[in-house]
């Protein structure tokens, strides 16, 4: 699960990158492009946030299941990262389904992937004592 974890962060880390030089690039001649330019533009950004998405299911994922066997986190933590990695999940069909339902899961699940990091550094930052459930 480690190994998963860890190539879930590098995935989810190397979309994420790709996927703003591809809009910083284009972003910068959006007007010279024309509607099939955009059509691609956008294709490939919703790309992107797809494979930025899965990246972060399997990281999430499997740190849900490891904190669920080995209660590293709180109980209530583990099964919140459980349901996140399904939001996550869910959002990361924009690579198939260009609608506007799935489009708003896939921004607020990146929204709510990002505090989830952040928390868990904050609870690895603390003293290991205070993390124990």
């Amino acid at each position: 699960l480690a190994v998963a974890a860890l190539g879930g962060g590098v995935l989810a880390a190397a979309a994420s990158v790709s996927g703003a030089l591809i809009e910083g690039t284009l972003a910068t001649r959006i007007s010279d492009l024309g509607p099939d330019g955009v059509r691609v533009w956008w294709t490939m950004f919703l790309l992107s946030t797809g494979a930025t998405l899965l990246g972060l299911c399997v990281l999430i994922g499997a740190t849900a299941i490891i904190c669920l066997q080995r209660h590293l986190f709180a109980r209530w933590f583990a099964v919140l990262s459980a349901v996140l990695a399904l939001a996550s999940m869910v959002g990361a069909c924009t690579i198939g389904y260009d609608t506007d339902g799935i489009q708003v899961v896939a921004g607020i699940a990146i929204l709510l992937d990002t505090v989830w990091i952040l928390l868990v550094s904050i609870f690895l930052w603390r003293d290991p004592a205070l993390a124990l459930p």
